[in-house]
């Protein structure tokens, strides 16, 4: 009798094709190996299987914190609560709170800045917004970061009166995988130490090369020669009244001032707000108390420019004492 023999192996995951994140296959999946071998006795094929052998992936508890894109916050001295930004990204590859931790006396500066509240970015957008941004409450709310995910956050920081112009003053913020105060040990963990089921799902947890915590610093800038812009909104309906439905005219006012000295080649920049296109030829210029010069949309002699998606006016010096105010339009698309 003459047996023909191929053996064969197979690795299964229990979850599917995994997608490619930070730290490999996610934190969870069952990873399934079974070896076969398969024979003929005559004219007979015959199959023969392994035992089955299981992994369950660890979760890697890896974070860093970063700078907010753009440049660090200016504010005058003694401004309250200007908003620095900074970004958590997830390095790990499983779902993780992470509690925050601000910091103000940070080597390098030439002032601590008080910031006695954190804000999440709610809604996206990459600005603070007071109305729709969630305050942080520490044990509270604190974030849950998706494997890769972000998320952008901005501590309000307020600078000292006595600041002089150009000082900087450090701010740090340190995120913590809430895993840490899971264990005996609260808090600790360098990288390599696992934490055994600590959610109770039977997948282990590896501290991996942040050591669960990931800290980064921004920073906010005192100037005395600081401009300011205010913007205002109106709205006006077709109907005579001021409901912002399709077709309405939202009209726009900016007031650009600065409180002491001057500054050259200020320009204002602005978006065109998504689901709304903007009214041609409708802005308008006006210097201190006098009377508003319109301006064309075209790249000319005059100081405005506008194309579909922005609009840019070159107020030159802006001096104090002189504010010069920016009026436009745009509607609210049917």
């Amino acid at each position: 009798m003459m047996l023909a023999v191929w053996v064969a192996g197979g690795l299964t995951c229990a979850l599917g094709a995994a997608p490619a994140i930070a730290k490999g296959t996610p934190a969870g999946t069952l990873i399934n190996n079974q070896a076969t071998v398969t024979y003929r006795e005559g004219d007979n094929p015959i199959t023969t299987f392994s035992n089955n052998t299981v992994v369950r992936v660890d979760e890697i508890l890896d974070v860093v914190v970063t700078p907010g894109s753009g440049d660090k916050p200016v504010g005058l001295p003694g401004d309250t609560e200007r908003p620095v930004p900074f970004l958590i990204t997830n390095n790990g590859n499983g779902s993780e709170a992470f509690a925050l931790t601000l910091k103000t006396d940070v080597a390098g500066d030439n002032f601590d800045p008080v910031c006695n509240r954190l804000f999440f970015d709610t809604n996206n957008s990459g600005t603070f917004e007071a109305a729709s941004d969630t305050l942080y409450v520490a044990g509270t709310n604190d974030p849950v970061l998706a494997a890769d995910g972000t998320l952008l956050v901005f501590a309000l920081c307020d600078i000292p009166a006595t600041a002089n112009n150009a000082d900087l003053g450090n701010v740090q913020l340190e995120a913590r995988a809430r895993t840490l105060d899971k264990t005996p040990t609260s808090g600790t963990g360098g990288p390599g130490t696992i934490f055994t089921n600590p959610n109770g799902d039977n997948v282990d947890a590896v501290v991996g090369a942040t050591g669960a915590r990931g800290s980064g610093i921004n920073g906010v800038i005192a100037a005395v020669n600081f401009p300011t812009l205010v913007k205002s909104q109106r709205v006006t309906d077709p109907n005579g009244g001021t409901n912002p439905i399709p077709t309405a005219t939202i009209t726009y006012t900016i007031v650009a001032s600065i409180a002491s000295g001057s500054v050259t080649n200020a320009i204002i920049s602005d978006a065109i707000p998504a689901g709304t296109t903007y009214s041609q030829n409708s802005m308008a210029l006006q210097v201190g108390t006098g009377s508003f010069t319109p301006l064309t949309d075209a790249s000319d002699a005059d100081a405005g420019r506008a194309g579909n998606t922005s609009i840019d006016v070159n107020l030159g010096e802006l001096k104090a004492g002189t504010p010069q105010t920016l009026r436009f339009q745009v509607r609210i698309n049917q």
